[in-house]
C-alpha cells in the first residue's frame, strides 16, 4: 500500500523553490509562512497542509502529484466481517 512520505515530498518543494532561485526564507516570505515552518518541513518534523500544497501547486505550476511523494509500506486492512 502507497503512504504519504513528507521527506521526499517536502525535497520536491525545495527543488522547486532552488529552481526558481528561492531559499527556504524566500519561500516562507513568498507563502505566508515563518521560516521556521519551512525549516520544519525540510526536517521532515511537520509537513504543509493540504491547502498549502494546493498553493504550491499553483505556485510552481506542478500538479500535486508532482510535489506529493509516496512510498510503499506493508500496511494490511483486515476487511473481514466480525
Amino acid at each position: 500500500m502507497k503512504v504519504y512520505d513528507s521527506e521526499t515530498t517536502c525535497k520536491n518543494i525545495l527543488a522547486l523553490a532552488k529552481e526558481r532561485g528561492w531559499n527556504a526564507s524566500r519561500l516562507a516570505k513568498i507563502l505566508g509562512v515563518s521560516p521556521q515552518a519551512v525549516s520544519k518541513w525540510s526536517r521532515g518534523i511537520a509537513s504543509p497542509s493540504i491547502d498549502m500544497l494546493l498553493m504550491m501547486s499553483d505556485l510552481f505550476e506542478v500538479g500535486i502529484e508532482e510535489l506529493i511523494a509516496s512510498r510503499e509500506a506493508d500496511i494490511r486492512f483486515d476487511l473481514a466481517d466480525r
